[in-house]
């Protein structure tokens, strides 16, 4: 596997990690061992049914309520959702390694969860402005619209945005030319 691609200098740096292994290519142990580790943890700490092995099991976006969700009515002000993504991924979210390790599931609570789609026109009444947020519209959880806004986003559906003033506006247009 890797015997063809590695000198022996370069396969010496593997050694030592098993320290039983007798055989010549320590890096390809390694590799083979981690996989057999990961399996034992993912068994272990998450689920012994590996159907349960989902991404979204592991990874989620919290959103705290501050102060509530630091007190026993946490599970009416919290939110938590599945996450498509990591601090690695396009799909952006910041967690703590620290928590990571305590929780044995990344919980991020932080992302950069805007999206916008704009097709200019000729004139603005024709100009078409899609957007949707991460995130809830307020920290009233009697309101309908809570956590609404992040169902639509988790689900591609794009709000219009009205922007006030354009139809008055005296520049409909930007023309740019090149001055000789």
């Amino acid at each position: 596997m890797l015997q063809g691609t590695l000198s022996a200098e370069q396969n010496a740096l593997c050694a030592g990690a098993y320290k039983n292994y007798k055989g010549k290519n320590h890096c390809a142990y390694n590799i083979a061992m981690s996989f057999v580790n990961a399996y034992d943890f993912l068994k272990e700490n998450l689920s012994s049914n590996e159907q349960n092995w989902l991404w979204s099991n592991v990874h989620s976006n919290e959103y705290p309520n501050a102060p509530w969700s630091k007190t026993w009515l946490r599970p009416i002000f919290n939110r938590e959702v599945i996450t498509a993504g990591n601090m690695n991924t396009p799909h952006i979210s910041k967690y703590s390694l620290a928590r990571a390790a305590k929780d044995m599931r990344f919980v991020a609570t932080a992302s950069p969860g805007y999206k916008m789609i704009v097709q200019h026109a000729s004139s603005p009444e024709q100009s078409v402005n899609l957007w949707s947020i991460d995130t809830g519209i307020n920290g009233n959880i009697f309101a309908g619209d809570y956590f609404k806004l992040n169902e639509g986003h988790l689900n591609g559906k794009l709000l219009t945005m009205h922007i006030d003033g354009l139809k008055s506006s005296p520049h409909k247009v930007l023309k740019l030319e090149r001055q000789v």
